[in-house]
């Protein structure tokens, strides 16, 4: 007995270490530092980082993103949306606008809700030797989700703040969805200003990082940077709504269906081919269609769990739209939680009881969870009508963690009859079902079990019991459910849940 409470002891110890190493997301974020060099006071200068997460399929998700910059001149922007799935990325813009001369230093802090990796620190430096006489507004430029092939546009205002004219000014993108109309602006004389406009035209879904560059004839002055951010998440073409499915929480064996709509916004037809995560629960009702323009087809999406866990899928919609060729959407469920209660007998045999005469036998309710149940129980008799509880019975009531009960069950037979039926244990976790078996006798016995139980017809009534969201105790078990204290108890479950 001690060497098997040795070895639990070691599997809980393995076990507990390899889920608090592997049961949620590793990321990343790309680079580890940032210098972003000598900045104007006044402008601008922006710096992208990559996260990215890199755990396997399967994984949790990353879906809470915090910075905590050091100082107020630099700011930190996610491009994209929420949550990151495991294999991908975000890119997350750091704007440094300093606001006096000298050298800026910091570091930023990303936190996350991963248990095993709250937060990472990025350290930053700058400097600010220089005023320009120019000065742009606004700092910095989001344009928010447009779609693929249309545009979106706002204004830039350009003002020399110097005392002498600024000359040959030029202004150019980096990127070149993003286009400028700068016919109005080659010269500023003192204290005057013009305004320019800058379009966002995407060609394709995904995230826009870059920015503006905004170059005169000074010996002491280099570019003036405005950042921009823009994203496009929907395209002209192909239509897929929603792009997540979160299916909740799904008992082992029953399965839950979700819709999903795939419509074409284009002018021509659309050959559309529909994949799931291998060896994931997550199907869909149609593999391969095609769409004419304008026409949407409505599928189901299915998630039917076998074991317990935390499931989190893709569904990908591959079609030959030009702009959009491929559109992931995620799929995550959940089973149910862990049963809270164990109990014995999980068989309750009342044996050959004298006709007209009631025998009761206790039930054992053990709470070996950490939270308080609240635990509801039944009878349903299946041959014959002879198991009851007590009038005295309390049939609803609640379980602290720790608490054990004792339920006395009764058995009153008034024929010579094979008797069956189940008491059913309810809690917010599951249902559990314990097989009632005895049989009227006319002899003085009381509460003899026959050497095997006697055979039941007519439905129900079965050897053993079944358990919705939790395993079945086992012989040996409930042997020991008899003899030690509620601690041996929570250890097994714990046992055979992680063997």
């Amino acid at each position: 007995m001690k060497l098997r409470a040795i070895i639990i002891g070691l599997i809980i110890t393995l076990s507990l270490f390899i889920f608090a190493s592997n049961g949620f997301s590793d990321w990343s974020v790309s680079p580890a530092s940032i210098n972003f060099g000598d900045v104007p006071i006044g402008t601008s200068k922006t710096v992208t980082l990559t996260i990215t997460n890199t755990n396997a399929p399967g994984g949790a998700n990353i879906s809470t993103i915090e910075f905590y910059p050091s100082i107020s001149q630099v700011k930190a922007t996610l491009v994209g949306a929420l949550p990151i799935y495991p294999g991908e990325s975000r890119v997350v813009a750091v704007t440094f606008t300093p606001t006096t001369r000298g050298n800026y230093s910091g570091e930023l802090v990303i936190v996350t809700n991963d248990p095993t990796k709250p937060s990472t620190s990025i350290t930053f430096t700058g400097t600010s030797n220089y005023t320009s006489a120019l000065s742009v507004s606004p700092t910095s430029i989001n344009f928010g989700d447009v779609p693929v092939g249309t545009s979106k546009y706002t204004y830039l205002t350009i003002k020399n703040n110097g005392t002498s004219n600024a000359q040959n000014i030029r202004i150019s993108s980096s990127n070149s969805e993003i286009t400028l109309d700068t016919t109005a602006i080659s010269t500023l004389t003192p204290g005057e200003s013009r305004t320019i406009r800058v379009t966002f035209t995407p060609t394709a879904r995904g995230n826009y990082v870059g920015e503006i560059l905004i170059l005169y004839e000074s010996p002491t002055t280099p570019a003036i940077t405005v950042p921009f951010i823009g994203t496009s998440s929907y395209g002209t073409g192909i239509d897929v709504s929603p792009t997540s499915i979160d299916f909740g929480t799904v008992p082992v064996g029953l399965s839950k269906d979700d819709v999903l709509r795939v419509g074409n916004n284009g002018n021509s037809n659309l050959n559309v081919t529909i994949t799931t995560t291998t060896g994931m629960p997550f199907t869909v009702s149609k593999s391969s269609f095609t769409l004419r323009p304008g026409q949407v087809e409505t599928l189901i999406v299915n998630f039917s769990p076998t074991e317990k866990g935390f499931y989190v899928g893709a569904l990908t919609v591959v079609s030959d739209d030009i702009n959009t060729p491929k559109v992931v959407v995620s799929l995550i469920g959940n089973t149910e939680a862990e049963f809270g209660l164990t109990f014995f007998p999980t068989i309750m045999n009342f044996g050959y009881v004298q006709l007209n005469t009631s025998y009761e036998r206790m039930l054992r309710l053990y709470n070996v969870s950490s939270n308080i149940v609240n635990v509801s129980m039944s009878i349903q008799n299946i041959r014959g009508s002879a198991f009851s509880f007590p009038s005295s019975v309390i049939t609803s009531f609640s379980m602290i963690p720790g608490e054990m009960r004792q339920i006395p069950v009764k058995f009153t037979p008034t024929a010579i009859f094979n008797y069956s039926g189940f008491l059913y244990i309810t809690t917010n976790t599951g249902t559990a079902r314990i097989s009632l078996l005895g049989t009227g006798s006319e002899t003085g016995t009381v509460g003899l079990e026959p050497q095997n139980p006697p055979p039941s017809s007519g439905g129900g009534g079965g050897g053993g019991c079944s358990i919705s969201g939790t395993r079945e105790a086992s012989a040996f078990g409930n042997a020991i459910l008899m003899f030690l204290p509620v601690i041996a108890i929570a250890l097994r479950k714990l046992y055979r849940k992680i063997r």
